[in-house]
């Protein structure tokens, strides 16, 4: 009884695991199949020199007949017929005929095109909703473009309606919902209304992070926060933006930290601070709870207090 018993688990065993086995293989071919159905690359014929697109099982599903083809991005590929670009589907429905001297992907559901030397825009049925008339235009975000008129920057919307006629001699883009704008050599900032929530008046400014903006007048650096309010009076050689609550300052060659209330919670002691994020995006203060500082010859962490931490 003992040794039927025993064949009768190993044989229980053994279905569970060719059942296990079929539900994987068969798993793994359903996602192949989508794999493949949603997959296009460009190719070059070897006999016309055009290119068309194949799906990954080697199949020329869109013939070949565009002079540049790029890949597919959200469903959308940009292809090129006589120095002229356009837009095809996965079906190789030219939506967006090629017409256009230039063009971007979409982005906020739109997509800039640009025509004889002009900018503009077209939705994602492919009518031009913005037509090209603006010399430069920057991607749609949060439902707003910055353009350029008569070498003047403004902003739009989706409609094409200028919320701020052209006017500034630069613009940036909406952080927390304020635009940087320069006028006459001054930064100030903008709502989404237009509105000049603080006149261009500093020598300098930056985006605002975390509700504050750092801004420079007569050398020196403060903060403002989004009422246009110098919360923090420009006093310091230098500033940079507030993460996780606490901001860099610095004088006379030394670094600490502020608070939002402009409290110098460390103080200004440090001979350096070491940046953290990607080569070129370097970024100054806490991540995660702690800093590193260069002070008498060593570094070391420390965390919001000030204490060497690990």
């Amino acid at each position: 009884m003992k040794t039927i018993t025993k064949i009768k688990v190993q044989t229980m065993k053994t279905i569970i695991t060719i059942c296990l086995l079929v539900f994987i293989t068969i798993t793994l071919q359903a996602q192949t199949i989508t794999v493949n159905l949603g997959s296009l690359l460009p190719v070059k014929d070897s006999q016309t020199g055009k290119y068309g697109y194949k799906n990954v099982d080697g199949e020329m599903v869109i013939k070949p007949k565009y002079d540049e083809a790029y890949t597919f991005t959200d469903g959308y590929a940009a292809v090129v017929i006589n120095n002229k670009m356009g837009l095809i589907d996965k079906a190789g429905k030219e939506f967006v005929p090629p017409k256009y001297n230039a063009l971007a992907y979409f982005a906020d559901g739109m997509a800039k095109v640009e025509l004889n030397g002009k900018w503009g825009f077209i939705d994602k049925t492919g009518k031009e909703t913005i037509l090209p008339k603006y010399q430069h235009a920057d991607n749609f975000v949060d439902g707003f473009s910055t353009v350029q008129l008569n070498n003047k920057w403004g902003f739009i919307d989706k409609t094409g309606k200028e919320i701020v006629i052209s006017k500034y001699d630069d613009a940036g883009k909406f952080r927390d919902g304020l635009m940087r704008v320069l006028l006459n050599n001054k930064h100030g900032f903008i709502d989404k209304t237009g509105k000049e929530i603080v006149p261009p008046k500093y020598d300098v400014a930056d985006d605002f992070s975390e509700g504050f903006a750092i801004v420079k007048t007569n050398n020196k650096w403060g903060f403002i926060d989004k009422t246009g309010k110098e919360v923090i009076a420009p006093k310091y050689d230098f500033a940079f933006t507030f993460f996780e609550g606490m901001a860099v300052v610095g004088n006379g060659g030394k670094y600490g930290f502020i608070d939002k209330t402009g409290n110098e919670v460390i103080p200004i002691q440090y001979e350096g601070i070491y940046p953290f994020g990607p080569k070129g995006r370097e970024k100054y203060g806490f991540q995660n709870g702690k800093t590193q500082v260069w002070q008498a010859g060593k570094a070391f962490y420390i965390d919001k207090t000030g204490k060497q931490v690990q």
